[in-house]
């Protein structure tokens, strides 16, 4: 890199905090979402109000979302000080290319490295993008068997980026943040072996090529503009291979010359988890060995606040424990393989406010890390706030916008929403949608009531990790001796028959009405 690439590189990555400068945008859509809810949402940890002004990003995830963008910025260009607006730009060509996977870790088996790739977003099927390098195949996801992507890129390029390009440069008053394609070049890291669309030669120019292109034409677009590149998440690829080899491919393609940092945990669940101290990073030192032989433990990144799952990843030698841990991780990596790299993060903390979101499904079965839809023991994490402790991490801000759906196991849906992608993954008892009492999931996107306001509402002792093994046993053994009891009295009752539904993983549901049963055989 010549001593022009460095200086700029430096510039971009020293300048002012965007999210420190000016208000933040809250999103309409968002504010439309909880007008549906605002008489229940009075009863939640945050009331209507408070979460009703709360900054959300918005998502520019498809060609039409390009014009009440529009409407947007010329509304904030209108104010005497237009507040920051944070976009989310997601619409490659082969978007999402490890969705046919649909997150195939088997229940039952102990978590691994790779058991802990999903996709980022999380809406494995649901995702699906609007822009192929070829033809799209049955399913309705693109096909691998194409091998170049000249025509999507061109597509990319001339009806999504250079559109977006000009709308932003109308309104260059307005400050624009841009998290930019999330799970791209994770999904290259770490499913192009595996997945032959993740590993196609179409879906690898696809996504380094799309991605510079964008970031080229969107910071020329206006001096307001700033740019983080999506990295994943710690439980994903906070092992060192995998997150070098990202930084690797970053540095390689020239990709810190145009961006502040990275966006991590974007839609997901990973606990933010304590800081380590600099000595964790020093030298070929990491978090996860220095906890286990020099801390032994016994520092409070090593333990707190990490939840069941950030417990297991450690034990695992990863990094990626705690989102706090894993921008340390990374920051180390790009200084050591990108001169005068000095990234920035902004962490999503929308949902991941318990740290044992995940411990529930453990009693289910599967590891505690492969959980990743709806889950019900999720929580609002910290509201949007410069305040992180960690000068690396700019912001914690709400990238993905709570209560919308990640997906639907349950043909159906809720809300009037049919649920035209059914993913396995939303079908599991750890997914909200599921129970005997539950109205199902709609499609990823979508909104959906009861994910807000579970996420609104204080945490159990089940669902904090309070109550552990034996306790969960005795109380498991008492509702066992009621339900007897009440079988007892009522089982002999006509039972009257109900048709069954498959699901896409492969289980019954009996529906009664609109509420699914799950049957174990």
């Amino acid at each position: 890199m010549c001593c022009d690439d460095v200086y700029k590189v430096l510039r971009i990555s020293r300048a002012p905090n965007p999210f420190a400068s000016r208000e933040l945008a809250t999103s309409h859509i968002f504010r439309s979402h909880l007008s549906k809810l605002q008489g229940s949402l009075d009863h939640g940890v945050l009331h209507h109000g408070k979460l009703h002004n709360t900054p959300t990003a918005v998502w520019i995830d498809s060609k039409a979302a390009l014009v009440p963008l529009r409407h947007t910025l010329a509304d904030l260009a209108k104010q005497e000080t237009p507040p920051t607006l944070v976009l989310v730009v997601y619409d490659l060509p082969n978007r999402d290319c490890a969705q046919s996977e649909s997150n195939p870790r088997p229940l039952g088996r102990r978590l691994t490295r790779r058991h802990c790739e999903p996709s980022l977003t999380g809406n494995a099927k649901a995702s699906v993008g609007e822009i192929c390098c070829g033809a799209r195949a049955a399913d309705g996801s693109c096909s691998a068997a194409v091998a170049g992507c000249e025509s999507g890129l061109r597509q990319y390029r001339d009806d999504f980026i250079a559109p977006l390009a000009s709308i932003l440069a109308a309104h260059s008053t307005v400050p624009v943040v841009i998290i930019l394609e999330p799970d791209a070049l994770p999904n290259l890291v770490t499913n192009r072996g595996s997945n032959p669309r993740c590993g196609s030669n179409a879906t690898q120019h696809a996504y380094e090529d799309g991605i510079l292109l964008a970031l080229t034409a969107l910071k020329s677009a206006s001096p307001r503009v700033t740019v983080y590149l999506d990295a994943g998440h710690g439980a994903w690829l906070g092992w060192e291979e995998p997150a070098r080899r990202l930084m690797a491919r970053v540095c390689k393609l020239g990709l810190q010359s145009h961006i502040r940092g990275f966006s991590t945990n974007v839609a997901n669940y990973n606990p933010l988890g304590v800081a380590c101290p600099a000595a964790a990073f020093e030298a070929g030192e990491t978090a996860a060995h220095w906890c286990h032989w020099v801390a032994k433990g016994a520092a409070p990144c090593c333990s707190q606040d990490l939840g069941s799952c950030g417990r297991q990843l450690l034990t695992e030698y990863s990094s990626g424990a705690g989102e706090l841990m894993y921008a340390q991780l990374l920051a180390k990596l790009a200084r050591e393989q990108c001169a005068g790299f000095e990234p920035r993060f902004v962490i999503d903390t929308s949902r991941n406010g318990n740290p044992n979101a995940r411990h529930a499904a453990s009693y289910f079965g599967g590891g505690t890390c492969d959980h990743w839809c709806n889950l019900r023991g999720a929580r609002l994490g910290v509201t949007p706030t410069t305040d992180t402790g960690l000068d690396i991490v700019d912001a914690f801000f709400w990238v993905k916008t709570p209560g919308e759906s990640d997906g639907c196991g349950i043909a159906g849906g809720s809300d009037g929403d049919a649920c035209a992608r059914v993913d396995a993954s939303c079908a599991r008892p750890t997914a909200l949608g599921t129970g005997w009492h539950e109205s199902p999931a709609p499609d990823a996107g979508a909104f959906f009531a009861a994910a807000m306001l579970s996420l609104n509402s204080p945490i159990s002792s089940l669902e904090s990790g309070a109550l552990g093994p034996d306790k969960l046993g005795k109380t498991a053994i008492w509702l066992l001796a009621v339900l007897l009891l009440v079988c007892t009295c009522g089982c002999g009752k006509p039972n009257h028959a109900r048709p069954l539904v498959r699901s896409g993983s492969g289980a019954l549901y009996a529906v009664a009405e609109d509420q699914p049963m799950l049957h174990t055989s």
